[in-house]
């Protein structure tokens, strides 16, 4: 997954040819999720996940925004400050209250 869909999705993009770039979203939508320490830190505050863009979306998601306390500008921090427990949109995510309160 992090070889091939990368260089699809590249190629796809070089070439004009949203075909490729379609069939790397298909590709990480077809594959199982991964299982690591950062989907199940995620998964204990009930954010599971099915495919593998949904693991490698929560693994972006810490690296580039968790681990750097870059609450403010992640969707999830930011609805969570303001005191919402839910985020509408692409699976209606519940805020578990504690998932933030290790940052603090």
């Amino acid at each position: 997954i992090n070889a091939v869909v990368p260089m699809l999705f590249a190629y796809g993009r070089e070439m004009s040819k949203e075909v490729y770039c379609d069939r790397a979203f298909d590709i990480i939508e077809q594959c199982k999720a991964e299982t690591n320490a950062i989907t199940k830190h995620w998964e204990q505050y009930g954010i599971k996940t099915e495919t593998a863009g949904d693991s490698q979306a929560l693994i972006q998601l810490q690296r580039e925004y968790c681990d750097k306390r870059k609450c403010l500008r992640c969707r999830f921090g930011y609805e969570f400050l303001r005191g919402r427990t839910k985020i509408e949109g692409y699976r209606n995510i519940a805020i578990e209250p504690d998932l933030f309160a290790e940052l603090y």
